[in-house]
């Protein structure tokens, strides 16, 4: 994207430049967020199967 943002030769109208960058921006920004939920969720799942194997018992 940014390629084509820069490309002065490919005329496109500012104010598409300038949505398309925005767009760009909140893309960039919801692939964060993303990624954040995925750690979180890796994490709550890591936890919970740490809770379950803690409280496993071999029978004897």
């Amino acid at each position: 994207m940014p390629d084509i943002l820069e490309d002065g030769e490919n005329r496109l109208p500012g104010t598409l430049r300038k949505l398309l960058e925005r767009l760009n921006g909140n893309f960039k920004e919801m692939d964060r967020q993303m990624a954040e939920l995925i750690d979180l969720a890796l994490l709550g799942a890591f936890h919970q199967g740490r809770k379950q194997c803690a409280s496993f018992k071999v029978p004897m």
